[in-house]
Formats: C-alpha cells, structure tokens, sequence
C-alpha cells in the first residue's frame, strides 16, 4: 500500500470532506445555509437558494453544489476571519477549489478511457489504515456522521485516487526518465536557485486586459533594468502573495518546484542579470536571478537527488501538457464571469 494514498486520502476527509455531491439548496435553518447566506453577500456563487454552474465539459459539469461541502469544512470555523477577507480573494479561493477539483475529474475521466481499474482488496487495505489511524473503526465512523458522509463516500474516494495514481504510474509517467547527460548538466549548473520576481496576474483575463497588464509590466522592467531597487518594486506591485512583502524573493527553492518556466529562467539566465518578461499560468512575471548554488558534495553522491528533483520537474511539465490537451478534448469552459 502506497502511503501517498493514504496521506492524500486522509487530507481530504480532514480538510476538506470527501468531495460528495450536494443538493444546491441547503435546508433553511440549518448551520449550512446559514454560513453560506451570510458568506454570500461577498460571495453570491455561494448563495445556498441558487445551484450555479461553474465549470461545463463535455464529461461532466460542476457547479457551486459540488464543492460547497469542502468551501464549508474549509472555512466555517474562521468565521470571524472572513470579515477582514475581501469578496475577490474569496472569489480566488473558489476558483481554484472548483478547477482543481473539475482537473481531478478529467483525469479521471481520461483513466477511465485507459480501462484504469483497482481490486477491491486494495480499497480494503486503505480503508483499514484510515481506521488504525483514526483510531478505530467505530471512531471513523462516528466522524463521518458528524460530516453527514457514509464508508461507500470514503470507498469511491479511495477508489477514485487509487485509479489516479495507477493511470499516472503506468500510462501518463511510464516513459519519464533521466539521462546522465541531463545529471551532469543539472549538477553542473547548481540545484538551487534564489531569486526575486514581480508578478502581475493574467489569470481569467480577456486579451485586450491581458495587453494592458503587458504593458505595465514593460514598464516595470524600464525601471528595473535602469537600476531601481527590484525588492521595492516587487512591493509595490508584485501580485505574488508568497513573496510581495518579502521584496518578490524566493530563496534556495530546488528544480521541479516551480512552474516551467519560471524554473527554466531561474536556472539558465546569468547570476545578477534581469530576465525579460516571462508568462506562466499565472500571469506575467520578471526575475533578477540573485543566487545559485552547487551540490557540495561529489557528483556520484549527490546524482540520486538531482534524478529526483529533475523527475519531479518532468513529471509536473507533462501533467501541465496532459492538462491542456484535456481541456481541448473535454471542451473545458469557466463560467465565473458569466454567472458572478
């Protein structure tokens, strides 16, 4: 049994509940519909007397019924909390829990067409490492009322990323390997970079708001490149909330961490220089590449974590390209605009 199961298992049924579906409608009165009638009025997606969808395929479609029951586990106890938050980081929040979780479907989807299949005995095995770590079955059980969810809930669940995980392993990762080529040239170049960066978010932007925000972005880089300070521009402008208030800097992050290209810049472009304007998935970006750093111990000893680190870049690289190749297949559409 794979504990990367387990561990993703045990995250959702903590977290996040089990992902079952709901009525669009909770029942007046009840703790639900109360949170998320106040939650509306920042939120209207989550007003619990309308159903809404958010998200159509030509597989299936999502609607704001569907993810409500993890938007609740997530947030109801910071109640207090969300007055300070404002209705568009809400609205972020709940886009990025209906993409991932409509990514998740059309994986599975995707596995399905591959005749993915788990045994039965397989679910058993993790059913009964969530007991032991739950402490018991009763105790499972009795959590899982509290979350109005059933064991068939948490078996589909199981069943599902086992099915995941088994399509990744053996159709989409299958041929993923590393040359000793690609070894030395990593261990040459340094396994570490730091940097700092100024990101301006394109996410769910039309073209013509897109161009606009590619223009301030020029800007931005006039400025940086005659020599103002990057750190104070990235707080000034910078939309990245992992590093804005750290002046853009992301220190000593190893390959395989960050998006493609933002990787490939990180680690190629000269110590000290300033890249150009890069797009990722996020938005456009620029970086002063500030640092980077060379396994210190002896090659033959450090080839086995550059491996790993340049699979995990690969892997994520061609998850990235199977995700886009699924959106054209399912005819993938967000609707947020359309139905805020």
């Amino acid at each position: 049994m794979k504990r990367v199961v387990l561990a993703s298992l045990i995250g959702v049924l903590l977290v996040a509940g089990c992902g079952k579906k709901q009525e669009a409608v909770y029942q007046k009165g009840s703790k639900e519909y109360e949170f998320f009638k106040q939650l509306s009025e920042k939120l209207p997606l989550v007003d619990p007397d309308k159903k809404v969808t958010l998200i159509k395929t030509n597989q299936f479609v999502l609607t704001n019924a569907d993810i409500m029951p993890q938007l609740y586990s997530t947030l109801s106890g910071h109640m207090a909390q969300l007055t300070n938050v404002s209705g568009q980081q809400l609205m972020e929040f709940l886009k990025q829990t209906a993409v991932r979780e409509s990514q998740r479907r059309m994986f599975l989807a995707a596995a399905k067409e591959q005749k993915i299949t788990v045994p039965e005995d397989s679910i058993q095995n993790e059913l009964k490492a969530i007991y032991t770590m739950f402490g018991g079955k009763p105790n499972f059980e009795e959590q899982l009322a509290k979350r109005g969810e059933t064991l068939d809930d948490v078996k589909k669940q199981i069943e599902e990323n086992l099915i995941l995980q088994k399509y990744f392993d053996t159709v989409v990762y299958k041929d993923v390997n590393v040359t000793e080529e690609e070894l030395r040239d990593a261990y040459e170049k340094g396994s570490t970079a730091t940097v700092q960066h100024i990101l301006l978010l394109t996410q769910g932007k039309s073209e013509e708001e897109k161009a606009a925000i590619y223009k301030k972005m020029e800007e931005i880089l006039k400025r940086a490149k005659a020599g103002e300070d990057f750190g104070e521009l990235a707080k000034e402008f910078s939309e990245d909330p992992g590093s804005k208030n750290r002046g853009g800097l992301y220190e000593d992050f190893p390959r395989g961490q960050m998006v493609k290209e933002f990787e490939e810049a990180a680690f190629n472009l000269p110590v000290g220089s300033i890249s150009d304007i890069i797009e990722t998935e996020y938005g456009y970006h620029i970086m002063k590449i500030l640092n980077r750093k060379k396994d210190e111990r002896p090659y033959e000893k450090a080839k086995e974590d550059i491996r790993n680190a340049l699979l995990r870049a690969k892997k994520r690289d061609i998850t990235v390209a199977l995700l886009d190749s699924l959106k054209k297949k399912y005819e993938y559409e967000e609707l947020f605009d359309q139905v805020g």
